[in-house]
């Protein structure tokens, strides 16, 4: 039993860290950086899963606000232009690190504290994903 658990965490480990690999864009660089190498399989020898990591690329996805002043608790909508390649595509939006759970181009969201707030969204177009992160500051009324 113990080396059983061994193995599911050592497993658990190695994926987590898979993707935090292919979330961040495979690390080095700075942004804007285009990471094309094809996604090396995660591999544990004592696992039924074998799995790999989608490849994943860093792009400027031109997220933009509807609004030039963004203030709290006064909707904004946030959206890209980037444009798919494929049909078979869908939209992550965060706020802040939460997953808003909107599957679309545009985004609307109304800040309820003042300061910093960072947008990222991943898009997944096909079998690739590609990534853009934006901070945007919403002031006090």
């Amino acid at each position: 039993m113990k080396k059983l658990l061994l193995n599911l965490v050592s497993f658990v480990t190695v994926f987590t860290f898979a993707l935090l690999i292919a979330s961040c864009g495979g690390g080095g660089g700075g942004g804007g950086s285009d990471y094309s190498e094809p996604a090396a399989p995660v591999r544990n020898e004592n696992s039924v899963l074998n799995m790999t990591a989608p490849s994943y690329r860093d792009v400027n996805l031109n997220i933009t606000s509807s609004s030039s002043s963004l203030t709290v608790g006064t909707p904004v909508t946030f959206r890209t232009s980037y444009s798919p390649a494929s049909e078979d595509v869908a939209y992550t939006w965060y706020v802040d690190g939460v997953n808003r759970n909107v599957n679309e181009n545009s985004f609307a969201y109304t800040a309820s504290s003042s300061g910093s707030h960072q947008l990222m969204l991943i898009i997944k177009d096909g079998d690739n994903y590609v990534g853009d992160s934006k901070s945007f500051i919403f002031t006090a009324n």
